[in-house]
């Protein structure tokens, strides 16, 4: 009887230690189960996020060919009604329409370092055109940029100078904070010489509706290697 009792026992130690392995093996299943799904749950969730990246640039671009084609719609509405014939509005004449009559360099126009040496290399310029009323006008034409080291006893030299065409003009407009102009740089071909502290700056643009040419010059102050203002 005493060794039936212990092999009973042993029996059910024996099941005993079964079941708490496969306890064990359900848990240690159920936790590969909750990481595969965890780390699933986590590629979905990178997947959605792709999705929604690539559909936002998708909504973007749709968007910007929709404005290009408004404007190209209303381009082509225009020329339809000038091809029907000239329609005349009382107390308007030729004088009235906007047309350019000055060019004008805004106040923050100058030289500046572009690559941080402490040498300026480069003219930005903000460039405005306007009408006889003072007002802003984004006239299409040709332009043209000259930069001029003046030495006394010497003869001038051209340190920078770019010619734009109509299509290249019409790339420089800006409008933002700052107001709309046409925004253009110039890197420097050749370095002004050292007892030079400012040059003079030339823009000619030459306008495309009326064949006028219009021009202004300003001296801007450089900042050179060995300048004044480094001693």
């Amino acid at each position: 009887m005493g060794d039936a009792r212990e092999s009973g026992g042993e029996r059910f130690g024996s099941c005993g230690r079964v079941a708490r392995a496969v306890s064990v093996a359900c848990v240690c299943m159920g936790t590969g189960l909750i990481s595969g799904c965890s780390g699933g749950g986590r590629s979905y969730i990178n997947e959605n996020d792709r999705l929604r990246s690539e559909n936002l640039k998708l909504t973007r671009t749709v968007e910007k060919l929709e404005k290009k084609l408004e404007h190209r719609e209303s381009h082509v509405h225009v020329l339809e009604q000038q091809l029907a014939g000239p329609v005349s509005v009382v107390g308007v004449g030729p004088a009235d329409l906007p047309r350019v009559v000055e060019i004008k360099l805004g106040r923050l126009s100058g030289a500046l370092d572009t690559d941080g040496n402490g040498v300026d290399d480069t003219v930005r310029l903000y460039v405005r055109l306007e009408d006889q009323r003072g007002r802003f006008l984004p006239a299409v034409g040709q332009g043209a940029v000259q930069v001029v080291a003046i030495q006394p006893g010497h003869e001038p030299m051209i340190v920078a100078q770019r010619s734009y065409t109509a299509h290249e003009w019409d790339r420089a407009y800006r409008s933002g904070l700052t107001g709309s102009h046409f925004t253009l740089e110039v890197g420097f071909e050749n370095e002004p010489p050292r007892a030079v502290d400012r040059v003079t700056v030339s823009v000619v643009f030459t306008d495309a509706a009326t064949g006028v040419h219009h021009s202004v010059e300003r001296a801007m102050k450089v900042r050179l290697a060995g300048s004044v203002d480094e001693l």
